[in-house]
């Protein structure tokens, strides 16, 4: 019990000590005009350099470092200038049934789930294996899988995903189809250098995985592929949450669906929830922004710094002297996409990629995705 504890103890520790002070009522990190772009430059079709940041009154000397490496950002597409009036099918247990029977596998031996709170959570699944996570908890979120020893497996198991969401009436995102074997490394969430205390974070986790592997009669081995799919409506990715407000609650859910499949070819795990339908679509005008004014509002209002380009070593009552290693952030992404922010409406958006390094070595810690409304740039997740 002792090491649980320590070890959410530390993964709390290691998300949340590069973020001290960034909590207040206002949500705006800075005003645009205050973003200092001159140590970014174009080149070749890319943005590259540094994005200097202000101090924040409420932040203090935070010491957040952002760098960017990303093609300069089109256009919003003229054609998806649009506002979508959606519903969220109704897939059944039924519906999934015939779906992956559709497809060639068999739910025989399995079990069917299903859960509806309202028309906008619906959520339908199959489990044959279980307790096998089927979250991307992974440092980073890649459809490159080119130089993986299992790429024949992963590839497979994102085809069959992508058969079965078009059995289902559904398209798969092609920007957004992450795929990993089940094993501890691939669930890796973070660097193993971020921290002193991370390889033994890690090896607890290592434990955990075995111990659950036991418990459900698997021995641990690497034998399943995991493929996770957003969708895509009219060309461009529906972002996997959308919220929506009802008085003064905001709530929000789901919009995406995955797989679990054996290297012999047996489907044992989907998961499918919020498949969007379009009804209705009226023209929205999305502002046409340069890059470096697109670049100053997203900083403004979106941006949340989770770097600190200095060590923070204090002391902690589990593991005595702790060190969290400093980082940087790099923006390596910014594309247009479809949010949702209303009920039954999907809208115009850009999703930005931030990936967080370690200085030391440059190691990927984690990749951070969120995107804001075209419009007004307001933050969505």
């Amino acid at each position: 019990m002792r090491k649980v504890i320590c070890a959410l103890l530390m993964a709390l520790c290691m998300a949340l000590c590069p973020l001290a002070g960034l909590a207040w009522d206002d949500s705006r990190f800075c005003a645009p005009e205050d973003v200092d772009l001159s140590q970014v430059r174009e080149e070749n079709g890319r943005l590259v350099g540094e994005i200097l940041l202000p101090a924040n009154p409420i932040s203090g000397d935070h010491k957040a470092r952002l760098l960017i490496d990303c093609p300069v950002p089109a256009p919003f597409p003229q054609a998806q200038q649009q506002k979508l009036s959606v519903e969220y099918k109704k897939v059944t247990k039924d519906m999934l049934k015939e779906a992956i029977e559709a497809i060639g596998q068999s739910t025989e031996g399995g079990e069917l789930y299903q859960f509806v709170s309202d028309p906008l959570t619906r959520h339908v699944s199959f489990e044959k294996e279980h307790n096998l996570s089927d979250g991307f908890y992974s440092r980073e979120i890649t459809n490159d899988v080119s130089d993986h020893p299992k790429r024949d497996e992963l590839l497979a198991a994102r085809n069959m995903l992508r058969a079965l969401l078009e059995a289902l009436g559904a398209q798969a995102s092609e920007d957004f189809l992450p795929v990993r074997r089940n094993t501890v490394d691939e669930n890796l969430c973070y660097s193993l250098t971020h921290s002193s205390c991370a390889m033994e974070l890690y090896e607890h986790n290592q434990k955990g995985f075995l111990r659950n592997e036991t418990k459900e009669g698997r021995d641990g081995t690497d034998t399943i592929s995991f493929a996770q799919a957003w969708y895509a409506l009219d060309g461009l990715p529906v972002m996997f949450q959308y919220y929506w407000k009802q008085g003064r609650d905001s709530y929000g859910a789901s919009s995406s669906a995955s797989i679990a499949v054996e290297d012999g070819g047996a489907l044992v795990q989907a998961r499918v929830e919020g498949i969007p339908v379009v009804k209705r679509a009226e023209p929205l005008v999305v502002p046409e922004r340069s890059w470096q004014e697109l670049i100053r509002l997203w900083v403004a209002n979106a941006y949340w710094p989770a770097s600190c380009s200095e060590d923070i070593t204090y002391e902690d009552v589990l593991f005595g002297e702790v060190t969290n290693y400093a980082t940087y952030e790099v923006l390596t992404a910014i594309k247009p996409c479809w949010v949702g922010r209303e009920k039954f409406c999907l809208e115009p958006g850009w999703y930005t990629r931030v990936e967080q390094h370690v200085a030391k070595d440059d190691s990927l810690d984690h990749t951070n995705l969120s995107y804001v409304a075209a419009t007004d740039m307001e933050r969505i997740h």
